[in-house]
């Protein structure tokens, strides 16, 4: 009896190991390569958001939103092709007000926000072209409320 209840005792702790192993893993989503960045691909039509990993043939642009003279923290930034295109990157600016687009493929974008979710008090936000380079960080700044 004793030697049962060792191995069930066993299995539940090797079982409950597995799992946090597998979630670890699952979270660094590394499956293209590359490092993770917190930047998601998002797929209108497939109603999904996958994380994006850096690589070597990729850009950057980091976009410092304001409203008034301090940082708008909180809100979805989003950069696609156009506005409302139906893949898109998608970030929330920090409590600085940036939101980092990393493991961007270089070419030209439109920054927007998602009106679903914008303070209506901040009235309708212009979006905003950016280039990106290959192996470079782009920074915009975009001033809401004016």
């Amino acid at each position: 009896m004793k030697k049962i209840l060792i191995i069930v005792v066993l299995i539940i702790v090797l079982g409950i190991a597995g799992f946090f192993v597998y979630k670890y893993f699952a979270s660094k989503n590394t499956s293209s390569g590359g490092t993770p960045t917190g930047t998601q691909l998002c797929d209108i039509q497939k109603q999904t958001c996958v994380a994006v990993n850096k690589t070597s043939g990729s850009g950057s642009v980091s976009v410092k939103v304001f409203k008034g003279s301090g940082p708008a923290n909180g809100l979805e930034v989003d950069l696609g092709a156009k506005a409302g295109a139906p893949q898109y990157y998608m970030k929330t600016a920090d409590d600085s007000g940036v939101a980092l687009f990393e493991g961007i493929p270089a070419g030209s974008y439109t920054v927007y926000f998602n009106l679903n979710a914008f303070p209506a008090a901040l009235g309708n936000p212009q979006t905003q072209n950016v280039v990106i380079v290959k192996g470079q960080t782009n920074t915009i700044e975009i001033h809401l409320g004016q």
